[in-house]
């Protein structure tokens, strides 16, 4: 299975929140992880999100269908300044098998109001 490609605008000092639908892999006791970097061999991350409890969220409908909701908070978008970036999100299956889901670049659009 491949990582599709879709590409992020954060807005700089808005909350960003995104919700994928995942259709065809079962996502009971699954976990996700999500990170932003500068580049791909950048060493450290810009963002990183997680499940349970930090940033992401998944929602299983069923054992074909699920959703995972990511937020970044505005204070975080805040502090982000770069123009242009990477990154991707994985799953990681009850089996422990992983998934990338997505990959793209991601796009910071300043903040004009502070």
């Amino acid at each position: 299975m491949a990582a599709g490609q879709y590409n992020l605008l954060i807005e700089q000092g808005a909350t960003f929140q995104l919700a994928v639908a995942v259709t065809g892999l079962d996502l009971t006791g699954a976990s996700a992880a999500l990170q932003i970097r500068a580049t791909v061999g950048a060493e450290e991350p810009l963002i990183a999100l997680a499940t349970p409890d930090d940033g992401l969220t998944i929602v299983v409908e069923s054992s074909e269908q699920a959703t995972i909701a990511m937020v970044i908070a505005a204070e975080a978008t805040q502090e982000l300044d770069f123009p242009r970036a990477v990154y991707d999100l994985e799953v990681t299956l009850a089996d422990a098998t992983v998934y990338r889901l997505l990959q793209g670049v991601v796009k910071l659009s300043p903040e004009v109001t502070r």
